[in-house]
């Protein structure tokens, strides 16, 4: 009986050893299961100056422009040869227009006032090395994004016009701003430099005793520098009536 029970397992043991011989036969292996990563999926970047995207890089920058400004139309000059009829305005314009150093030096009227030697800007003249505050000197105003005062022996270096033509001349106001050493002048001259730029040279008793250069449009410069005009721009009418000087 014990043998019996003996060889009736071991024939259950063959028997599943066929089922599973059977099975291999009928699958084959299988190799070793290999991972293999996908594609890295990257979003583009985007900023409103770069975008960056997968593979050969690509920048794109936006366009942009630099605003021009609108070329400012020429300031129309009277004709050649206008004049006023008065000779201690005309000689100026003539020797102005001609720039002719020479004779704009015979021109000018220095002002003989006190310096000093108080810092920052405004005022006086300065006193030069070895002037005592108070001492008389001779200088010349100008004006443009400061004033100043010119010297004598350096008067010739604002005395080069390079000028397109005369803009118009105009009296100068009973309450405009004066001084001893800040002389306002009878008439001034505007003249227009072959570059657009404006200048005015104020005038009084057949000479030159300041300049100003404007650096603002010029209806702006002169807004409160005309009293009225006695030889009016090409683009203002002369008013019916005007005296005379």
């Amino acid at each position: 009986m014990k043998s019996r029970n003996i060889h009736l397992l071991m024939c259950v043991a063959f028997l599943a050893m066929g089922t599973a011989c059977a099975q291999s036969a009928q699958t084959p292996a299988l190799p070793p299961a290999t991972t293999t990563p996908n594609p890295i999926n990257v979003i583009p970047t985007r900023t409103p100056w770069i975008t960056t995207t997968v593979g050969p890089t690509t920048t794109s920058v936006p366009r942009t422009s630099t605003p021009v400004p609108p070329t400012p139309a020429p300031i129309e000059v009277l004709p050649p040869g206008t004049r006023t009829g008065i000779r201690e305005i005309d000689d100026v314009i003539t020797a102005a227009l001609a720039n002719d150093p020479a004779a704009l030096r015979k021109l000018v009227r220095y002002t003989l006032t006190g310096c000093t030697k108080a810092e920052g800007l405004g005022g006086p003249p300065k006193c030069e090395s070895g002037e005592a505050e108070g001492t008389q000197v001779e200088v010349f105003p100008i004006l443009g994004s400061e004033g100043g005062f010119v010297r004598r022996s350096s008067i010739d270096r604002v005395l080069q016009f390079d000028l397109k033509g005369l803009y118009g001349v105009y009296r100068v106001p009973a309450n405009a701003y004066r001084e001893d050493y800040w002389p306002a002048g009878r008439y001034g001259l505007v003249l227009i430099g072959d570059d657009e730029s404006a200048m005015t040279l104020l005038v009084e008793d057949g000479g030159i005793v300041r300049i100003v250069y404007h650096l603002q449009p010029l209806e702006m410069a002169l807004a409160h520098d005309v009293g009225d005009w006695l030889l009016p721009p090409a683009t203002v009418s002369m008013p019916k009536g005007t005296p005379t000087p």
